[in-house]
């Protein structure tokens, strides 16, 4: 019997960072629960990283306390 099954949570449930789809053409990827410095800054690099990149299918990055909309 799977763990799903019976109830129980994956051992991922909470793993971080989490890629949510949002729709065809957007994802959020969440750093955390909370409201935190350090998930701040996480969120800031990686809207950092992908504006450098440069990628034409990049169009927008909103970053949040705890995620980054893309």
């Amino acid at each position: 019997m799977s763990h799903f099954a019976e109830g129980r949570r994956s051992p991922n449930a909470h793993s971080f960072p989490r890629i949510l789809l949002c729709g065809e053409t957007a994802l959020s990827v969440e750093f955390g629960d909370d409201i935190h410095p350090s998930i701040i800054g996480r969120v800031h690099a990686l809207s950092r990283a992908l504006r450098e990149l440069g990628h034409p299918g990049i169009l927008e990055l909103n970053p949040t306390y705890r995620s980054l909309f893309v």
